[in-house]
């Protein structure tokens, strides 16, 4: 019998499975020329949905957070992709930064699991961390802001 070609079921169903666990209602996924997108529960978008393209990640390699500059001089470092903020490089250990902290451009400022990868997020600029936006084991959205920074010069 000829294999199909296509999504894989399994696929499917663990994107289905990460929609309930972070209690999403969207999800969009575009990788090699596959789109993915999986709504429930509605059938009006109900907010304003990010056309960005998802990068894989190998495993070990860094995201470098995308950064929004506000009117007091402060930047947003927000997340790159929707999945679960992590502080910490596992539970119970020191968070990679708190408030007050200096860091260093390519420094590792969170985790964001996306698809049970872990995907080591960096800051792209020498900062200061004023105030962390999010909470442990929360879930964030494409562009949703996690750090707000006072940029060093």
């Amino acid at each position: 019998m000829p294999e199909k070609k296509g999504l894989d079921m399994d696929i499917l169903k663990e994107i289905i499975k990460i929609m309930k666990e972070n209690d999403l209602s969207e999800i969009c996924i575009e990788q090699g020329g596959l789109k993915i997108q999986v709504k429930q529960g509605y059938t009006q978008p109900t907010h304003a949905v990010y056309n960005v393209p998802i990068q894989t990640i190998p495993e070990k390699a860094h995201a470098t957070a995308e950064t929004q500059i506000t009117e007091d001089s402060s930047v947003f470092i927000s997340s790159p992709l929707v999945g679960t903020f992590y502080e910490s490089p596992k539970p119970g250990e020191e968070p990679f930064v708190k408030v007050g902290d200096s860091v260093k451009t390519g420094q590792v400022i969170c985790i964001i699991e996306a698809m049970k990868i872990m995907n080591e997020i960096t800051a792209d600029m020498d900062c200061e961390i004023l105030e962390i936006l999010v909470k442990n084991g929360q879930s964030v959205e494409c562009e949703q802001p996690l750090f707000r920074v006072r940029p060093k010069a």
